[in-house]
């Protein structure tokens, strides 16, 4: 009875402990794994990324809607200092500070997430998505996606498209009856 008493303890306190950093970070899956790229149809989360800086620091967060709404665009650190009203160069340095990661790492993640979203959600090849999220070559397209995911592109967009993937391996052909191992000549 004591060991089952300790047990529940234990459940109720990682349970506990998962809820908190669930709600810390907006409801993304921080499961043990979930953001080191064991999940295959997520980017894995940029280890250091303090997401709680974009709220904190008003330029930060200026940064933050602006890229989100044009992350398609061409968003260089320089274009960002100015909606920052900060130097290129200080801008640079505070935002590593800040958030943990570079500029160029936090462009890449999001447009990495949002690829990913394409590619679930729609029937756009790997290069419509590739130009739809910002990125002008196919090749570096591939190369980042690879490196947030772990996979590439089409190898991600065959995982994910309908009716295809683990599941869809078990299931019958539709309106197909099963052959005999004898055929009729």
């Amino acid at each position: 009875l004591i060991g089952t008493v300790v047990y529940v303890v234990e459940f109720q306190s990682q349970l506990c402990g998962f809820a908190i950093r669930f709600f810390q970070h907006g409801g993304e899956d921080v499961r043990a794994g979930a953001s080191d790229g064991a999940n295959p149809t997520s980017a894995r989360r940029p280890k250091g990324l303090n997401v709680d800086a974009f709220e904190y620091y008003a330029s930060l967060n200026k940064v933050r809607r602006f890229v989100v709404e044009h992350f398609a665009e061409d968003v260089s650190l320089e274009r960002v200092a100015q909606i920052a009203a900060q130097e290129r160069t200080y801008f640079s340095r505070f935002f590593h500070e800040k958030v943990g990661i570079t500029y160029r790492e936090w462009l890449q993640y999001i447009r990495i997430q949002r690829a990913i979203e394409l590619l679930k959600k729609s029937d756009q090849t790997v290069t419509e998505a590739a130009h739809a999220v910002g990125f002008g070559d196919l090749r570096t397209f591939e190369r980042t996606f690879k490196k947030w995911t772990s996979m590439v592109p089409r190898d991600f967009k065959k995982l994910v498209a309908p009716g295809t993937g683990p599941a869809a391996a078990e299931k019958p052909a539709p309106n197909r009856k099963p052959r005999s191992g004898m055929r009729n000549s």
